[in-house]
């Protein structure tokens, strides 16, 4: 008898006002590759993910600037423009630890899916202050942090820049 393995995968993911994004929502499967065009915004994407998981980036480098809105959106700090970067996690109905971790972050139980959420947003009115949240599910007040990113070992493997260049150097060593 074959017993089906279950693997934690990002099922979606919605980006909103964040480089070249102004809106995207894609839904995916368990396994992902990602190609595409140079400047077609595959770095944006995984670094739109590492922002929400990935547990090496610093709270500092969270933190958003004036270009990391769509370019499409004058002055966003003066107009108060918020980055929304959304992903939903499937296929850890079968780990106790991550059932735990997420059970705050649940928005769906058939099938199981949790939502995590980043918004970089204006928190100060009066000096235009902007601020990140991370949080589970759609309560803000449930925090997402550097403890619940270490258990879920979020981790980006480095892209194959130019792989007809690298193909073709690799002919001419043999």
């Amino acid at each position: 008898m074959k017993r089906e393995m279950y693997y934690p995968y990002i099922s979606r993911v919605c980006i909103e006002n964040f480089r070249n994004f102004q809106s995207l929502d894609v839904q995916l499967t368990g396994k992902q590759i990602i190609i595409g065009e140079n400047n077609a915004g595959k770095s944006n994407l995984i670094r739109a993910i590492q922002l929400i998981l990935d547990p090496s980036l610093s709270e500092q480098e969270r933190y958003l600037k004036e270009t990391d809105f769509f370019d499409g959106i004058p002055k966003p700090f003066e107009n108060g423009i918020e980055i929304k970067i959304v992903i939903e996690i499937k296929g850890f109905e079968h780990n106790k630890q991550l059932n735990a971790l997420l059970c705050d972050a649940l928005v769906s139980k058939n099938p199981i899916v949790a939502r995590l959420t980043y918004k970089f947003k204006k928190i100060d009115p009066v000096t235009n202050e902007y601020g990140f949240v991370i949080y589970q599910g759609e309560d803000e007040t449930i925090k997402f942090g550097f403890r619940e990113r270490k258990i879920l070992n979020f981790m980006v493997i480095d892209a194959i820049r130019d792989v007809e260049s690298d193909l073709k150097s690799e002919k001419n060593l043999l």
